[in-house]
């Protein structure tokens, strides 16, 4: 019977993209994650309508900090340090899409759970041993922005949410969270949208 069910289920799913707009997304990154510091990067994403103005979205990311010549103590020990802090995410949820038509505009909201990994290195300048620390766990973002449907097909958008990684081994003490920030660009790739009425 639970094969059945998770049969239909995928039926329902494929059926539902096959006929949905299926679109690809591209965008560089702001990332605070408190104890690795401000991130920069970019990622991307891909997903498809489910019904109405909800989608369903896998957003991948990666964000990187890198620094050399400064003075901190690290893990009880002073020095000039080179520090290297990496994040990087994998999360699928749900999008929606809230339409303002006279102005070609759609407010987004998105609630996206997965995984993500954290890397902290610590390289001496001087002299001494290299320190690093990494981890991977659970991790949820949620965030709200608006885009520009400039064509049937290309939408710019902007996006500002917070997000949180949850970790139990060697990133156990640290405070990964924080906000991001998102530009980019969405291309709809299958299935032809009616941006406007008159469009």
């Amino acid at each position: 019977m639970k094969r059945i069910v998770i049969g239909l289920f995928l039926i329902v799913i494929f059926s539902s993209a096959a006929m949905a707009n299926v679109f690809i997304d591209g965008y560089g990154a702001f990332v605070g994650t408190n104890d690795a510091r401000y991130q920069y990067g970019g990622g991307g994403a891909a997903g498809f309508t489910l019904t109405g103005n909800f989608n369903i979205l896998y957003r991948g990311m990666y964000t990187i900090y890198a620094k050399d010549s400064e003075f901190e103590i690290v893990n009880n020990t002073g020095g000039y340090w080179e520090f290297s802090f990496y994040h990087m995410t994998h999360l699928v949820g749900m999008e929606y899409l809230f339409p303002i038509d006279a102005y070609r505009l759609e407010l987004r909201g998105s609630v996206l759970v997965g995984f993500s990994k954290t890397s902290l290195e610590y390289t001496p300048l001087l002299q001494g041993i290299s320190q690093s620390a990494s981890d991977m766990g659970f991790a949820f973002a949620v965030s709200a922005g608006i885009q520009f449907n400039a064509t049937q097909h290309i939408s710019p958008f902007f996006d500002f949410g917070i997000h949180k990684s949850f970790y139990s081994s060697e990133l156990s003490d640290r405070n990964i969270w924080g906000i991001q920030m998102a530009l980019g660009v969405r291309f709809y790739i299958v299935n032809s949208r009616s941006i406007t009425a008159s469009y």
